[in-house]
């Protein structure tokens, strides 16, 4: 419990200093200046680590990424994608390539 909220505390750190970068160049506002997309890896056929009592490491990221991704929501300058909404595999490879087709400018 307190390694994923000192997990949730770094991740919602980086997205707050992300947030203070923004830049005004005198030209029309966008609704967000940087897309953030996170990514809680393993899901569907890859557990992740097993923990005390069965806990599966691909659930406990998932809720990380959703915590963090609804707190995003409070930066209107940021766009936050999730890699993974729901317990599905998606290989790592494409993964990134979807980030980088969403033109990702941080990649947690």
């Amino acid at each position: 419990m307190v390694h994923r909220l000192r997990v949730s505390i770094i991740l919602l750190s980086l997205l707050g200093a992300l947030a203070g970068f923004s830049v005004d160049a005198g030209g029309p506002l966008l609704s967000y200046h940087y897309t953030v997309v996170i990514d809680p890896g393993h899901g569907g056929k890859d557990p992740g680590a097993i923990g005390i009592g069965g806990i599966q490491e691909k659930k406990i990221t998932l809720a990380i990424a959703q915590m963090v991704y609804l707190k995003g929501l409070a930066y209107p300058d940021l766009r936050i994608l999730l890699s993974r909404r729901d317990d599905e595999y998606i290989y790592p490879t494409d993964r990134v390539l979807a980030a980088n087709r969403m033109g990702a400018d941080l990649y947690v």
